[in-house]
């Protein structure tokens, strides 16, 4: 939108709508491009360059209308689009997925992705919570309180076991020994009150009572 009148900008060649707004004038359009009106535009490039030439942003946004009547001489540019409008949003949203980096959105949509190289790896040095992507569950959450249990059976109280060193030991067992039988080795059965005797059901928690 056209906040000011065009002379009135000061840095008026590196404002697209600006530069849309004065050629329209020139061109003997009365309304669209006066104080108040939004300017519509496309960031084009001309036939036969290569797209994202050297030339500003703002040289080469085009009114709509432009385009129309050129016959031609100008196309949008659509690694522009690509790189800065849509790119940018794509990588924000996926940047918490594991396996995707902005070098490989960018060749996904086709752009050169060394570009985006630097990018990453400084995003990758500023990210201080990496490291805790690949670490296991007992080192990310050592600081934090342990989830206690109340046994069903004696009411006595006990500390949940880390999750994730509890499946491998029943995946390492089973791996080991395939003679175990699956009830034994599967982890919600090896989920009982250490104080209660060992045999039969007595002191064994359930999901059901986990999620209760």
């Amino acid at each position: 939108m056209l906040l000011l009148k065009k002379k009135k900008y000061a840095a008026a060649k590196n404002q697209s709508h600006v530069q849309v707004a004065l050629r329209l004038k020139q061109s003997g359009y009365t309304t669209g491009c006066s104080v108040g009106d939004t300017v519509p535009y496309i960031i084009c490039c001309e036939q036969g360059t290569n797209p994202g030439s050297s030339t500003g942003i703002a040289q080469r946004a085009r009114h709509p209308d432009e385009l129309k009547k050129d016959d031609g001489k100008w196309m949008i540019d659509i690694d522009y689009y690509f790189s800065q409008q849509i790119h940018p949003v794509v990588s924000r949203l996926c940047a918490s997925i594991q396996g995707t980096s902005p070098e490989r959105l960018a060749d996904c949509l086709g752009l050169d992705s060394s570009k985006f190289q630097s990018n990453s790896v400084q995003a990758a040095n500023k990210d201080t919570s990496s490291p805790l992507l690949f670490a296991l569950d007992d080192e990310r959450y050592r600081n934090c309180e342990p989830l206690i249990l109340l046994c069903p059976s004696c009411y006595g109280t006990f500390d949940w076991p880390a999750v994730f060193n509890s499946i491998c030991s029943s995946i390492n067992e089973k791996a080991t020994n395939p003679q175990v039988e699956e009830s034994t080795s599967n982890i919600w059965s090896r989920l009982r009150c250490p104080k209660c005797p060992g045999e039969g059901d007595l002191g064994r928690l359930s999901p059901a009572m986990i999620a209760n």
